[in-house]
């Protein structure tokens, strides 16, 4: 499948009515962990340009990872998991314009950071060029994410 163009708003909603009233934009995030093995994990950001990214240890890939509250479904380029099967996906995505994202399918993945193991259920497309995690992702992983300190804590471990 050929892609003639590429998703660039920040947020990705399962319903083209919602698309428009999501606002785009964050804090670039530098995650350093400060937890002990057993503790939830407490990442400190610092505060710099307009997105936030977490660096992530996907399949032996350093990565950085795009955390974005307003989008609905976790989701991943293609060419970051050229190879991986993927389940077959019916529901529909579409980008903060409104622009429907073509999906090739979903799958589930594991991957670390700073030495803990999370995993994540990933829509896949070639339109997007980077690995996302959403709201689905950070509620599932019962994350706190303090806007004021710049903090996220992630409770959840594999």
């Amino acid at each position: 499948m050929s892609v003639d163009h590429q998703v660039t708003g920040l947020a990705i909603v399962q319903n083209p009515r919602q698309a428009s009233s999501h606002g785009q934009g964050a804090v670039r995030l530098n995650i350093e962990s400060s937890g002990a093995d057993n503790d939830p994990m407490l990442y400190q950001a610092a505060k710099r340009g307009a997105e936030v990214y977490m660096s992530v240890q996907l399949n032996g890939q350093k990565l950085s990872c795009l955390l974005d509250t307003g989008c609905e479904v976790s989701i991943i380029g293609r060419r970051i998991l050229p190879d991986v099967f993927l389940e077959p996906n019916k529901r529909k995505l579409y980008a903060a314009n409104g622009t429907e994202i073509p999906l090739l399918g979903k799958t589930t993945v594991k991957f670390s950071v700073q030495g803990r193991t999370y995993s994540a259920s990933l829509t896949v497309s070639e339109a997007i060029q980077e690995m996302i995690l959403g709201i689905d992702w950070l509620q599932t992983n019962e994350s706190h994410w303090n806007f004021g300190s710049g903090t996220i804590v992630s409770e959840d471990e594999v």
